[in-house]
């Protein structure tokens, strides 16, 4: 995955670009899921032989390629660095080998056969311009302070009816009751992480703190961006492929039941900058209607989060 279009990654304080190489030999429970539903062809019985015998693992041996692109030559005489690190990988696994050609970066990965052997490959594969020729990319660091929940979005309508004038969510037929189980992801400048362990079991009024802390490498007079995913878990028992018997990850097993249209979406918010300057101080942030299953007579929304964005000193 290259990270912003070849621009300078956010996570690299020499101002490098950035692509990030994840391969895993781990199927997960949604893969045997996925494999058993090709092989069974929509025979019941037959699928439901195949998850009792399907292997957890598939095979990744292959050679993969992909090519990371950088930003234009600043001068003449730059000339273009690369690294590879690794992020993770299990023990033998392979390395990338980089390679510059012309204005980017030629990445090739082998990863040979290994019957049996889990193989999991986690590296970063990261670019830059001799640094005479570069500016020092700016530090910020963002906080995400507090994150109010004005609507739970739990429970639905009572006996699942379709409409009731709930103010919760306009998904009535779900059954559900409080409190809310929200996931909350955050990105900020293509780095993404979770309000807290991942699960906020929310209640009408309630606030949380102690949100995520990024820190940030941002090219001076360049835009960027904060963007905020919510989710409510109303399948905590049925309609998931994490496993029998189970929710899927993050949320908790419950007796709640969704609807067709899926889980509740408190909504997206979105914070657009012009530079890491004018990004600067407290900002708080709203959800868009479209989108959310947020009933409209929340003028404000089901939700709204703080966050301040600091400048930190060389």
């Amino acid at each position: 995955m290259e990270r912003n279009g070849g621009a300078p990654s956010p996570a690299s304080a020499r101002g490098e670009s950035e692509g990030d190489l994840f391969l895993s030999s781990d199927k997960t429970y949604a893969g045997v899921v996925a494999d058993c539903a090709h092989r069974a062809k929509g025979v019941v019985l037959a699928f439901q032989a195949c998850l009792a015998a399907e292997p957890g693992q598939w095979d990744v041996s292959g050679t993969y390629r992909f090519r990371l692109r950088v930003p234009p030559r600043p001068a003449a005489g730059a000339r273009l660095r690369v690294r590879v690190v690794d992020a993770g990988s299990s023990s033998g696994a392979p390395r990338a080998q980089a390679r510059v050609r012309g204005n980017g970066v030629d990445v090739s990965l082998v990863v040979p056969r290994r019957p049996g052997k889990r193989v999991v490959v986690a590296q970063r594969v990261l670019a830059r311009w001799s640094s005479a020729y570069v500016a020092a990319p700016v530090h910020v660091r963002v906080r995400f302070e507090r994150l109010l929940v004005r609507r739970a979005m739990d429970p639905g309508c009572p006996g699942g009816r379709p409409t009731c004038g709930s103010k919760e969510t306009t998904h009535g037929e779900q059954i559900s009751t409080p409190p809310g189980e929200w996931n909350v992801y955050v990105d900020a400048a293509g780095v993404w992480k979770t309000w807290g362990r991942g699960l906020l079991r929310a209640r009408d009024g309630q606030v949380f703190g102690g949100g995520p802390t990024f820190d940030l490498r941002l090219a001076s007079g360049r835009p960027w961006r904060v963007f905020v995913f919510t989710r409510e878990c109303d399948f905590g028992l049925l309609g998931n492929a994490d496993g029998p018997g189970h929710a899927l990850t993050p949320c908790p097993t419950s007796k709640e039941f969704g609807t067709f249209d899926g889980d509740d979406v408190p909504g997206i918010a979105v914070a657009r900058f012009a530079s890491p300057a004018a990004s600067l101080g407290q900002h708080r942030l709203r959800p868009r209607r479209q989108g959310s299953t947020c009933p409209a007579v929340n003028r404000l929304g089901c939700y709204e989060v703080a966050f301040r964005v600091e400048l930190v000193a060389v």
